[in-house]
């Protein structure tokens, strides 16, 4: 993995550790599970996993498409693997599409959340990637209840 892509992943991670707390939930010991599921999908030690189990996403996931590679590792290893909830499972593979979608490859998008959501978790300062992704204006006259696709 080159330098760029890593800069890349290190974005969607900081993404989905901002939406897990800022969005998903209030409750520390739910943000604190999903947050060390998330450091074994992607931990911080050069993007190598002692076990070697988060090894084929970090190597394969541009090949491949990044929503794809997530998908199919997140079906590989159950909520149980990662000792959350299926709920968990649901809200931490949505916070990687997520940011999957704004900073490396346009997928289908998640459904569900609101415009508020999305000012909630960038502290009201969308940034230039997420700016273009939705074409600002429309978000300009969209209510902060405005159910979007992200």
């Amino acid at each position: 993995m080159d330098d760029e892509q890593s800069k890349l992943l290190l974005k969607v991670k900081d993404f989905a550790k901002d939406w897990i707390t800022k969005v998903v939930s209030k409750k520390k010991s739910y943000q604190d599970k999903l947050l060390d599921a998330l450091e074994m999908i992607i931990p911080d030690c050069e993007f190598e996993d002692k076990r070697g189990d988060a090894r084929y996403f970090h190597e394969c996931y541009f090949r491949k498409g990044f929503d794809s590679a997530l998908i199919e590792f997140m079906e590989e290893y159950s909520p149980d693997y990662f000792g959350i909830s299926k709920k968990g499972h649901n809200d931490l593979t949505n916070a990687l599409r997520i940011g999957g979608d704004f900073f490396i490859w346009r997928g289908a998008g998640v459904l569900g959340y609101t415009v508020g959501d999305l000012f909630k978790v960038f502290d009201g300062n969308l940034p230039k990637e997420v700016r273009k992704y939705f074409y600002m204006t429309r978000l300009k006259k969209a209510d902060l209840n405005d159910i979007i696709r992200l």
